[in-house]
């Protein structure tokens, strides 16, 4: 297993105003052609929106060997910043899609119900990731519902084609996770229920039955809920022991009837970067499985084939974003090897924990 580190603090970026960045929140997903595409927030310093950032995105066509340069997916104007990306990959019809958020002003605490606030965003490619199209989907967010972004990482795909994607919304001062679906290949998108409260960025998958499983960042375990209605309503999201989390968010995919979560395995801190694995559709998950023992913070997870996954992560304290490929059937090793809890070779990133910042009142 090898660690390829795709954006490093510091790093100029061509065409962007920021002469030393830092680089949050990695979005992940493998185009139609099998190119590994990874985006995420240029910032100049650790505030959220509104300030001015970036997004941009860097590709791999040889399974995370080596990357493209980076390149701008949405750059900002002064007054005018974008990030919390989210990526997808329609099959059907190989169109990329990334959600992302926008603000000239708003925070996702200062917006107010019924008046302006983060815009939602929604960007295509259908040339593998190379030229974008953005349409403005602010009017999705519902009536009742103040500051709203997007649940960055990726959205999901279900077996009869429909696309999922996961916003989390304020409402009445509390965050509650919203899923958001589309049957004509993202063209219009209904908007679900409100679930909560006390639901913070959020991933879903489809099961092998069609229910659509969602996790939920939350302390001192993650939350864990499911729907049969194509993420319109879903049962109450009910914290499962098993699954420590610092209320940071992680990654979900599937590949056949195996389920693979990644998140900071630690009820506190952001370090511990791990996977856990199901068999039986959620009902049960395996002990973490170590990936990076140090200050690890978001993740996100893709399939790249029927026995390798793609994780990226925010590491070293926020100084790197880090992509691996990871064996399912070296999970399934240690999923059965009791003793192991590790792979065979793991990061060892910056010592610690990884410190959220606040900024803008939003612990991101």
């Amino acid at each position: 297993m090898r660690f390829q580190t795709v954006a490093e603090r510091g790093q100029k970026i061509r065409g962007s105003a920021f002469s030393d960045p830092i680089f949050r929140i990695p979005a992940i997903t493998v185009t139609a052609t099998g190119r590994i595409l990874v985006a995420y927030d240029v910032r100049s310093d650790w505030r959220d929106l509104p300030a001015d950032f970036d997004i941009v995105f860097r590709y791999s066509d040889d399974k995370g060997e080596t990357w493209s340069e980076p390149a701008l997916l949405r750059s900002h104007t002064p007054g005018h910043g974008f990030g919390d990306a989210s990526l997808l990959t329609n099959p059907e019809t190989g169109t990329i899609l990334c959600w992302y958020v926008g603000s000239t002003g708003e925070s996702y605490f200062s917006a107010r119900a019924g008046r302006p606030g983060l815009e939602l965003w929604l960007a295509t490619s259908d040339d593998d990731g190379l030229t974008w199209t953005h349409r403005d989907y602010s009017s999705l967010r519902p009536n009742q519902v103040a500051g709203m972004f997007t649940s960055s990482g990726n959205g999901a795909i279900t077996g009869e084609g429909a696309l999922l994607q996961t916003f989390v919304a304020r409402i009445d001062d509390r965050n509650y996770a919203i899923c958001a679906s589309s049957v004509d290949n993202g063209e219009t998108w209904t908007m679900g229920e409100p679930v909560g409260p006390d639901c913070d960025e959020n991933k879903v998958v489809a099961l092998d039955d069609g229910t659509i499983l969602m996790h939920a960042r939350a302390t001192p375990a993650r939350r864990q809920g499911f729907s049969a209605d194509l993420g319109k309503t879903f049962t109450p999201l009910v914290p499962v022991a098993l699954l420590q989390d610092p209320a940071c968010n992680g990654g979900l995919a599937r590949i056949g009837r195996l389920l693979f979560a990644s998140m900071c395995d630690d009820a506190v801190h952001r370090t511990r970067l791990s996977v856990h694995v199901s068999s039986d559709e959620a009902r049960s998950w395996s002990a973490p499985i170590l990936i990076d023992d140090g200050a690890a913070a978001y993740s996100a997870l893709v399939v790249i084939d029927d026995d390798t996954l793609g994780l990226v992560w925010e590491a070293d304290d926020y100084q790197s974003i880090v992509f691996t490929s990871l064996s399912v059937s070296e999970l399934m090793a240690c999923v059965k090897d009791e003793q192991s809890r590790s792979l065979k070779h793991i990061r060892h990133g910056s010592p610690g924990w990884a410190k959220p910042p606040v900024v803008n009142e939003h612990n991101n």
